[in-house]
């Protein structure tokens, strides 16, 4: 048994989609659902019914209604946040948190995209500060590279939460649909932005990696590791659905604090209801 790493953990991850694919020479053409036997959505976890003081901390939209999961949204716009398709599929109603106390509001599913695995919502205008995406992927604009979203650990997540995670440069900028990383992705991270230490997204978490199958099938012990939509196909799902979203400029790197705090202004819970 081994752990891959570098180039052998890409060769691996690109073998894991081959024999996942459709079609000779096609790479992340499918979902996440149907990734497998090699890759598994982190699923939301059940939710138990709000109760008590924390009712008045749910909007209108999902009175009657039961959380039975959530993943992870950043917003793109003051009333706009990316996500996860599979995150919002299961849905009556949707919620997006505040990253403070708890408090939600509505939101409406607009756009959305199966095979891409992304969705649009639409909030009321928040207060945020709009995510920005890395137009210029190359090895100076993927160090430092971080997951950061609402982790399930077992106990309720307010505060997004941030994860280092690593990512070959040539996998970040290649033309599949999907790009592999290795780091820790968790039940509630669907959804999370890729960023890079200058607090840009470089790509949207959708998947983590079936370690099981993988060691059963290949004899290769690999440990946390994840895949990823990079922002080529974010930006053509975005212009597709008419949505506009906000380009990094050159910026110095920031320290990891910072880059937490600056996507705290941005990165927030979403809640599916039935």
């Amino acid at each position: 048994m081994r752990t891959p790493t570098g180039a052998a953990f890409s060769l691996l991850m690109a073998a894991c989609l081959a024999a996942c694919a459709v079609g000779p020479g096609m790479y992340g053409t499918l979902p996440p659902a149907q990734l497998a036997p090699f890759f598994d959505p982190p699923q939301p976890p059940e939710q138990s019914p709000p109760s008590g003081p924390y009712l008045n901390l749910h909007p209108p939209g999902v009175l009657g209604k039961r959380l039975v999961g959530f993943g992870t949204g950043f917003f793109i716009a003051p009333n706009k946040v990316l996500t996860n398709f599979h995150v919002v599929r299961p849905c009556m109603a949707l919620t997006v948190g505040n990253n403070r106390e708890g408090r939600e509001i509505d939101a409406r599913y607009d756009y959305g995209d199966p095979q891409a695995d992304l969705a649009v919502l639409t909030t009321e205008p928040a207060d945020v500060t709009p995510a920005r995406f890395e137009t210029e992927i190359g090895p100076e604009t993927t160090q430092g590279l971080a997951v950061v979203g609402y982790p399930a650990l077992g106990l309720p997540v307010l505060f997004a939460q941030l994860d280092r995670v690593i990512a070959d440069a040539a996998d970040v900028a290649n033309e599949r649909d999907l790009y592999p990383f290795s780091g820790t992705v968790h039940a509630g991270n669907s959804g999370s932005p890729v960023l890079n230490d200058r607090g840009a997204v470089v790509g949207v978490v959708t998947a983590r990696l079936n370690t099981v199958r993988i060691f059963q099938d290949t004899g290769m012990l690999v440990a946390d590791a994840g895949l990823a939509v990079p922002n080529r196909a974010v930006f053509g799902f975005l212009d597709r659905s008419g949505v506009e979203y906000l380009r990094a400029g050159a910026a110095d790197t920031l320290p990891t604090g910072q880059v937490l705090a600056q996507a705290h202004g941005f990165v927030r819970q979403v809640g599916c209801w039935r």
